[in-house]
């Protein structure tokens, strides 16, 4: 769609095909808008078909793309979605999470949002692949999408997280300036960098691979950890503080001891 001014006050859809055999629903398309204007209280999506047979575990669709290029979008009140759509059975039939693009003229690089509106999925089923390193004004992550990208990830303005987000990467990525709040939750695989990182009101990030950035705070409840058995590597030019009731902690995240009376640790020492 390329039209100087676009009012959505109802639906624009490329959704996935609805499963009601016995196969998998079709994954969302895509949407391309190109327009000066965007405004209204509708919906642009393409999410991916839900399966809804009854009795077999078959597969709900991925998440499609969308890409809206715009000048001014403060008129917008609506939605944007690609999230994946339900499977039967259990996770690992729920479809992963598309792609939201959005690229305002006056900024060299676009906002990139990733949601899969709350639905688990087994592993990383978001690539985003391509010949050429990522850059970003903004990215993201929530609604526990897993998000794995194939190439190197540069955002130059804020990496935030709605809900809960999956993030792996190439090592020597970027997020910039990240904050994880309101007891949303964020997980990352990969070496990276950040100038600024904020974890407060009961957020949670989890490294699994070094962090380096100018400064680190935490606060209300603020929690950096690691995943088990992996080095919580954390590096601050300027400054780390932890505030009250905030934590950075590696509890729990080494070998385990025995599982059974007389059993012996996963530790070197293995001991008894």
């Amino acid at each position: 769609i390329q039209t100087q001014r676009l009012r959505v006050d109802g639906t624009i859809t490329a959704d996935g095909q609805v499963n009601q055999v016995v196969s998998g629903a079709g994954s969302g398309g895509s949407i391309h808008i190109i327009t000066d204007t965007l405004e209204g209280t509708g919906v642009i999506r393409a999410n991916g078909g839900a399966n809804q047979t009854s009795g077999w575990a078959s597969g709900g669709g991925g998440g499609g793309r969308v890409a809206v290029y715009y000048r001014d979008m403060t008129g917008f009140a609506g939605r944007i979605e690609a999230h994946g759509g339900i499977g039967l059975g259990n996770i690992t039939q729920n479809g992963g999470a598309g792609t939201v693009y959005l690229k305002s003229s006056a900024d060299s690089y676009g906002e990139l949002r990733i949601d899969n509106g709350g639905m688990s999925t087994p592993g990383f089923p978001t690539p985003l692949n391509g010949r050429l390193p990522i850059s970003l004004i903004r990215l993201t992550v929530g609604g526990l999408a897993a998000v794995q990208a194939g190439q190197m990830l540069n955002v130059t303005g804020l990496t935030a997280v709605a809900g809960t987000g999956y993030l792996q990467f190439p090592n020597g990525s970027s997020l910039g300036d990240l904050a994880i709040g309101s007891g949303n939750q964020l997980s990352v695989s990969g070496s990276w960098s950040f100038r600024n990182l904020t974890v407060t009101n009961t957020g949670v990030l989890t490294l699994s691979g070094s962090a380096r950035g100018d400064t680190v705070a935490l606060s209300g409840g603020g929690v950096v950890t690691t995943t088990r058995t992996n080095v919580l590597d954390l590096f601050a030019t300027n400054s780390v503080v932890v505030g009250s009731n905030s934590v950075i902690s590696a509890v729990g995240k080494g070998y385990s001891g025995a599982t059974v009376p007389g059993g012996r640790g996963e530790g070197p020492g293995g001991g008894p």
